[in-house]
């Protein structure tokens, strides 16, 4: 950023105006400032365009009478016997006349032109500021995009730690290959599943963990669908229900005071149910899924441990 001072020695730089001082201090200045080079660039292109288009200055009618009685004085104080003598006296006088005429006319352009090549530089000084500022906010972009291709590349290296990892599972065990190959094929498909049912705002997915000392591995997926008001629940290593034993699922929903019942479901020797349900109540607002392990057929209200419960 140019300040107005040094906007001002510029344009009277440009224009031949400072003395010998001033024109040297503000050369030294000039050396180490490459916008101020610039302005005074800008500023002495100016001063010659506009040089070149003034209109040639007329001196007033006024001055111009006042120049020639000074001559007239001038010549009836010597008295001169000859006409042709006054002619030729008179003829310099008149001549200076017209250069003092033309002298003031020069420094009227030369005042014009001072005010014009200073609003020339400021101008010049406030594009020399927008241009840093886009710059600057070029920079900066160039900063975000780099952060941003940093953390691909850190996401990228987590991805590829992961994937030697689980190829070292696979080459450690061949039923773990297998059973992992099942376990991504059952990822890919939920996740088709999940990405068509997330592009409806009423859906909610949620993973359900284990609560069971016995079964820490134990957990649930769960989508529910808001306005249809029906969800579908799949269990995964969960321990076998009992001959008069039933999981039952409830929906927490801040319009009610307990968790609203969504049905009971029992759970093979595999670990392995799916089941479809919907609550005995309208949800509106599907805050959190529980799954406590109830006596055969239910309750009204949670009595049972909590086995599986979504964050």
């Amino acid at each position: 950023m140019i300040s107005h001072e040094l906007q001002e020695q510029a344009a009277l730089y440009a224009l031949g105006a400072l003395d010998a001082h001033g024109a040297a201090e503000f050369e030294r200045t000039l050396q180490a400032n490459r916008d101020l080079q610039q302005l005074v660039r800008e500023l002495r292109d100016s001063v010659g365009a506009m040089a070149y288009a003034a209109a040639p200055a007329v001196p007033s009618s006024e001055l111009r009478e006042r120049v020639l009685e000074k001559v007239a004085a001038e010549a009836r104080r010597r008295q001169l016997p000859r006409e042709h003598k006054q002619a030729l006296t008179w003829l310099p006088w008149a001549i200076a006349a017209c250069l003092v005429a033309a002298c003031c006319a020069l420094l009227v352009n030369r005042a014009q032109l001072k005010q014009t090549a200073v609003a020339l530089g400021r101008r010049a000084a406030a594009a020399s500021a927008e241009r840093d500022q886009a710059e600057k906010a070029a920079a900066e972009n160039r900063q975000r995009a780099e952060a941003a291709q940093s953390q691909i590349v850190q996401l990228r290296a987590e991805r590829d730690a992961l994937t030697a990892k689980i190829s070292q599972v696979e080459e450690q065990n061949n039923s773990a290959r297998i059973e992992a190959a099942k376990l991504t094929a059952d990822r890919n498909a939920l996740q088709d599943r999940l990405a068509a049912l997330e592009r409806n705002a009423s859906v909610v997915v949620a993973t359900l963990n284990s609560k069971l000392r016995e079964a820490p591995e134990a957990f649930a997926t769960l989508v529910w669908d808001g306005e249809k008001q029906q969800g579908v629940l799949r269990t995964n290593d969960v321990p076998a229900t009992a001959g008069n034993q039933d999981y039952q699922l409830w929906i927490a929903d801040p319009r009610y005071k307990d968790p609203v019942n969504g049905g009971v479901f029992s759970v093979g020797k595999n670990g392995k149910a799916e089941y479809v349900f919907k609550p005995k109540q309208r949800i509106t607002s599907a805050t959190a899924f529980l799954v406590s392990l109830e006596r055969k057929g239910g309750v009204t209200k949670a009595e049972g441990p909590i086995v599986l419960a979504s964050k």
